[in-house]
């Protein structure tokens, strides 16, 4: 039996992943970052560093989004790993 442990630090995959340009992409990123239980900070600190940043369409988006939504936590991990993001070995 495997007994190897792996921690995922949702910061660190979202952070991963390149701010997109679209608006859907980066709401689905978002929505999916929340329901890993990211924090409102660290979300508009990884916006911010996309092109076409808008505080006030951040806001709105942000609290627009559901944590028990459709989308969920894996989506977010699953993107980060597609883009090089791996989970910590514990």
């Amino acid at each position: 039996m495997n007994s190897t442990r792996y921690r995922d630090d949702p910061v660190a995959a979202l952070f991963s992943i390149p701010t997109p340009l679209d608006y859907l992409p980066w709401v689905r990123i978002l929505t999916a970052f929340k329901a890993a239980g990211g924090s409102e900070f660290a979300a508009r600190e990884w916006s911010e560093s996309g092109e076409g940043y808008n505080e006030r369409v951040f806001r709105t988006t942000w609290r627009s989004i559901r944590a028990e939504g459709g989308i969920t936590a894996r989506t977010l991990y699953w993107i980060a790993g597609a883009n090089g993001y791996r989970s910590e070995r514990v």
